[in-house]
């Protein structure tokens, strides 16, 4: 599974380059619109002021960005909270972006990034203080395994943070498969409940200390994404009779079709989730 993590994200850079404007934004991730939300750039800061917030980041803290993508959080987080932060991707193209960034944005004393799988790394026990996963929690495979990694990880009284795509229920039916196709097309591991993920927390020692529905406030991007797949959907399917494409890359455009389509028949939300170890 963490070889399909990986080859997604290498496959796939390009795209989110181009329509996430990576170079600037430094985020792959939903962003968060609110009533005075201009524009999309905005929406992807304000996820990272909301679980920052969230988490009550204080200056010295050592936090380990799990999946950290090209290292936007990371700098963010340096640049605003004087924190220390250890980012860790699967895949090697963003390993690579995100040291590229890291030296723009002059952090290097800062944050690090590595290539690690965060359901089993290699920090010792007790290394950090706040763990920060943003839209990464979902590509694990074994989701047990990765709570209690990062209860091994976290010092006692550290904390969790994370927003993430979830099932809306264990009863919705899906007769047109929507989420699995979603899923596979993003190399994610079948969605679990929020409460499910917050049950497998609590299984492990920690306290949930709040959980949030954030969907309405995803919704723009959710059909952002769609109306960018609609039209990226000829070209894409020229492309890859003229050319050929890699697995992932080949079919990326359906995927912001089905995440939507299943977004508008309720089969998924989109919750925050603030975790303390014991």
């Amino acid at each position: 599974m963490k070889n399909d993590v990986a080859a997604y994200y290498d496959q796939t850079q390009n795209h989110y380059t181009r329509w996430w404007q990576l170079d600037k934004n430094l985020a792959l991730h939903y962003g968060l619109w609110h009533a005075d939300t201009a524009d999309f750039a905005t929406a992807l800061q304000n996820t990272n002021r909301y679980m920052a917030a969230l988490a009550g980041v204080q200056p010295g803290m050592h936090v380990l960005d799990a999946g950290c993508g090209v290292g936007g959080a990371a700098i963010f987080l340096a640049q605003h909270y004087q924190v220390q932060v250890t980012g860790i991707t699967l895949s090697q193209r963003q390993l690579e972006a995100a040291g590229c960034y890291i030296k723009q944005h002059s952090v290097q004393d800062s944050v690090i990034v590595e290539r690690q799988d965060y359901c089993q790394t290699s920090f010792p026990d007790n290394s950090f203080d706040l763990i920060w996963a943003c839209e990464s929690s979902s590509s694990a495979s074994d989701k047990q395994a990765m709570v209690r990694e990062w209860y091994r990880l976290l010092r006692p009284g550290g904390k969790v943070v994370l927003t993430d795509f979830f099932k809306a229920s264990e009863e919705t039916a899906d007769p047109s498969g929507l989420l699995d196709k979603w899923c596979r097309l993003w190399a994610m591991s079948p969605l679990l409940t929020v409460g499910t993920l917050s049950w497998y927390f609590e299984q492990a020692g920690f306290n949930i200390i709040k959980t949030e529905d954030l969907t309405d406030k995803i919704r723009k991007t959710a059909r952002r994404m769609y109306l960018s797949c609609l039209a990226g959907a000829l070209p894409s399917i020229t492309y890859n009779l003229l050319f050929g494409a890699r697995r992932y890359a080949r079919h990326h455009y359906l995927s912001g079709i089905y995440q939507y389509r299943a977004l508008q028949k309720g089969l998924w939300q989109y919750h925050s989730l603030l975790a303390v170890k014991k």
